[in-house]
């Protein structure tokens, strides 16, 4: 993407405020964001490869 993090968090800024999409959901743990994606039919949830759920696909992956 080629952004920083203030960019990114300017671009989401102006989204939510515009009211094109409601504010990203955050979970405080990896077992919180499995729960809530076996209940959100094509829901994306991100997390360290470490800890996700082999249940679920993995469609990208940053790579350090």
């Amino acid at each position: 993407m080629n952004k920083d993090l203030t960019e990114i968090d300017a671009y989401w800024a102006r989204l939510v405020f515009s009211g094109k999409t409601p504010p990203l959901r955050q979970a405080d743990t990896p077992k919180a964001v499995v729960q809530w994606l076996t209940h959100q039919r094509g829901a994306i949830g991100y997390m360290e490869r470490a800890q996700a759920d082999p249940r679920f696909n993995i469609v990208f992956s940053l790579e350090p």
